[in-house]
């Protein structure tokens, strides 16, 4: 009986609960013998899902719809959909890339939410970015190459003019600032010089949700500095017209593709780009992007239906949980959802996506405080 109570209490533990059960992992792991090509490659991807399900379990503490995000993308790298639809790869690269981008931006989520507090230094340094951006484009629409990118448009420290203006638009919520806000119309600048005019949607959402929440104090100065940047930009012509006729035409042939074969959990979590190039070949699918530039679109196809309803309910929570301190954050997730829908935001080898972390990172700390 007394040994009966032991167990009990050690169980009801919490550090010792889950140090039992990685232990119980590790024993299942080494008896087992799965009949695989390579055995080492099959421990190697169990020991790969041990570990993000049990940061995914860790991130649920500090916020459930991160965690069940990462909780998401591992379901869509391991049980991937598109080889229940009849393709014969396994994990592709692709996938394996995908995952990890996804870990190493929840990491950095869950350092900033836990250790950082004082936020001011990171939204300097989103300024800094900004004005590198800036003047590395003055350069290039001056025919200079700072940073020596074999690109026939100007497209600042990117790779390509919509990763400029979507780095813009990112960033620009830092300027709302005192000390900074003087500088609005050298982004606005930067945005024009990108030629892409998701960019100037991005930061006209930004600066509507930051009015609407702020109240007018800061009204008539916002509204001059963005009007005197815009003004100046159009006066030089720098904007080109926005056709989207063409994506929105892979972004309803993905769907409807997604729709037929697999709307429930999709063709697996970065396998679009391993199933494209096929489509194209059978004719199948019209000719378009291995991305498809719009992340809600891209999520849906390759992780299906739950990362739409997982996009709605941090939304719903972000809108019970609003206030003024949040203001920032708040008016940088406009301009990351403008961002997501005429771009691949989402892969942590892009300044893009990592800035676009932080600001969710920074928006939960200023919840938090609330």
């Amino acid at each position: 009986m007394e040994l009966l109570k032991l167990n009990r209490y050690i169980w009801k533990k919490q550090d010792n609960f889950w140090p039992i059960i990685i232990a119980v992992v590790i024993i299942f792991t080494a008896i087992a013998r799965p009949h695989v090509a390579s055995l080492r490659d099959f421990l190697g991807f169990m020991t790969r899902c041990g570990v993000v399900f049990l940061f995914s379990i860790y991130l649920k503490d500090i916020n459930k719809w991160a965690g069940l995000f990462l909780l998401l993308a591992l379901f869509s790298h391991s049980i991937p959909g598109f080889i229940l639809s009849g393709y014969k790869q396994v994990q592709t690269d692709q996938s394996y890339i995908a995952l990890n981008s996804v870990f190493m931006g929840c990491v950095l989520y869950t350092v900033i939410v836990i250790k950082c507090k004082n936020i001011s230094p990171i939204l300097n340094a989103m300024c800094l970015i900004a004005l590198l951006n800036v003047a590395a484009l003055v350069c290039m629409n001056k025919t200079l190459n700072p940073i020596n990118v074999n690109m026939d448009k100007a497209v600042g420290i990117m790779a390509n003019p919509n990763e400029s203006t979507a780095l813009m638009s990112i960033c620009a919520p830092a300027f709302f600032r005192k000390r900074w806000a003087y500088l609005i119309p050298v982004v606005i600048l930067g945005l024009a010089m990108s030629r892409c005019t998701n960019g100037v949607i991005g930061f006209i959402v930004a600066v509507v949700i930051y009015l609407c929440i702020t109240g007018p104090s800061w009204m008539v100065t916002m509204c001059a500095l963005a009007g005197m940047g815009l003004g100046a930009s159009l006066f030089f012509g720098f904007l080109d017209h926005f056709n989207p006729d063409s994506r929105i035409e892979l972004w309803k042939n993905a769907l409807k593709l997604s729709w037929i074969n697999q709307p429930s959990i999709g063709f697996g979590l970065g396998n679009w780009a391993a199933i494209y190039p096929g489509l194209i070949k059978s004719g199948g699918f019209a000719q378009g992007w291995i991305r498809l530039h719009n992340s809600f679109v891209h999520g849906f196809v390759e992780m299906g239906i739950a990362f739409p309803l997982l996009i709605i309910g941090y939304i719903v929570n972000i809108i019970r949980r609003a206030s003024v301190k949040a203001v920032l954050p708040i008016a940088a997730l406009g301009s990351i959802t403008v961002a997501m829908c005429s771009n691949s935001l989402f892969r942590m080898n892009a300044l893009n996506a990592m800035i676009a972390v932080i600001w969710f990172a920074v928006l939960e700390n200023k919840l938090r405080e609330a």
